[in-house]
């Protein structure tokens, strides 16, 4: 009798642990070396997202409401204004980051995918230089459709009530454990069409690596120091069948 398939929320689980089992596969074979410039460039990506929303809000806000007052209570306005700022600042940052983490941090994490595939297959999957420049222009093109697409998505979710926040990391997620895995089926595919074709095999554990992604991201500097080259680690112990 053939082995039945594993359920949706079997291989969901699967993503979500190969995010964790990811940070033991990094430190059992010291590969945190790997990561210390691409996780350098995300935290200044994240950083620098941050400050600029939370400067440019506060100032725009700034304009909008009477100055020099005084007394307890629009000393407490003023805090609850400038906490409810940074909230707003970070999980803008989230979405954003997405983004330009693809340009300016995925590239950096060619050197610690090399290394993991050669730990799991002993060599490494060689791409030639034309190919490289032909993904990294794809990879822009389409992670400004992703942004498109999660923007839609999230606009709606403003409908969902109560649900929103679980909504909206279920669709975030996605996206950024899809990304972690396109830097991967880049180098097995030949084509766009190919690699949205690869990807539908592997959706379920997207969402799950994605959302722990997601979720990581939140965490103060080692979040976004950490979370991208964990993740693709977790991409290929999926995708290489160490997490079967």
């Amino acid at each position: 009798m053939a082995e039945k398939e594993p359920g949706f929320f079997r291989r969901l689980i699967k993503g979500a642990s190969a995010f964790w089992r990811a940070w033991t596969f990094l430190s059992e074979n010291k590969l945190w070396t790997f990561m210390i410039l691409p996780g350098m460039l995300s935290l200044m990506l994240a950083v620098g997202l941050i400050a600029s929303l939370y400067m440019g809000l506060t100032g725009a806000i700034a304009g909008l409401i009477p100055q020099n007052q005084t007394g307890f209570l629009w000393s407490l306005l003023q805090g609850f204004l400038s906490f409810m700022i940074f909230v707003i600042s970070v999980i803008t940052t989230v979405f954003m980051y997405r983004i330009l983490a693809s340009v300016v941090v995925m590239p950096f994490l060619g050197p610690l995918l090399s290394r993991v595939e050669t730990l799991l297959n002993g060599k490494a999957t060689e791409v030639s230089i034309s190919k490289d420049i032909k993904n990294a222009i794809v990879g822009i093109w389409v992670s400004l459709k992703y942004a498109f697409v999660e923007i839609i998505f999230l606009i709606l979710t403003l409908f969902t009530g109560p649900v929103q926040p679980f909504i909206m990391a279920a669709v975030s997620g996605y996206f950024l454990g899809r990304g972690s895995f396109d830097y991967l089926l880049e180098k097995h595919t030949l084509s766009l069409r190919e690699r949205k074709e690869r990807a539908k095999e592997f959706w379920p554990e997207m969402e799950g690596l994605g959302v722990m992604h997601f979720i990581t991201l939140f965490i103060p500097i080692i979040g976004p120091l950490a979370a991208p080259g964990v993740s693709v680690t977790g991409a290929a112990l999926i995708f290489y069948g160490e997490e079967d």
